[in-house]
């Protein structure tokens, strides 16, 4: 899909932005089908979300570049040493501002809510990987045959070490 960019920067620069929402909308998306498909167990929708996540941070990357580039062409444009924030540019351009105050709050809402939501499956993937972790080990420790057990009866898993003193004789 190609978008005709108009001639002003800032015009640009909010067509631009309005495109880094969707992006990231698009993104928050993808980490809620990756947390409901790791508490699902579904491989196929697990891969199918990272797939998505990967895409959408791709196509966040590239936009983001074009919106360092426009921020700098109006850097130049006014003479600032620095590229400008949305706040800056507001105050450059009053009859834009609201625009841009809202494009940036909405920004900063999804941006929250992907952090939210990105921590969350951290934690749900953690938990399913060490439960797998656990189990894997216990089927290893079942497959090498009989383990010493320890005083307080639990057989004692391969990857631990046991002393002298931990051993039922």
């Amino acid at each position: 899909m190609s978008v005709v960019a108009p001639a002003n920067p800032l015009a640009t620069l909010e067509v631009v932005l309005r495109q880094l929402l969707a992006e990231h909308r698009a993104l928050l998306g993808a980490v809620e089908a990756h947390e409901v498909a790791l508490r699902t167990y579904s491989l196929d929708r697990i891969e199918k979300a990272a797939r998505d996540q990967d895409l959408a941070r791709q196509k966040i990357n590239a936009t983001e570049t074009r919106r360092r580039q426009l921020t700098h062409q109006l850097a130049r444009q006014h003479k600032l040493l620095t590229p400008p924030t949305l706040s800056k540019l507001g105050e450059l351009y009053p009859a834009r501002a609201a625009a841009l105050k809202a494009i940036r709050a909405d920004l900063a809402d999804v941006a929250s809510k992907i952090c939210h939501k990105s921590s969350l499956t951290t934690r749900v993937a953690q938990s399913v990987l060490g439960h797998v972790n656990a189990t894997l080990r216990l089927v290893a420790s079942a497959a090498a045959g009989p383990s010493p057990y320890t005083r307080r009866g639990d057989a004692s898993l391969p990857s631990g070490r046991m002393g002298v003193l931990n051993a039922v004789a």
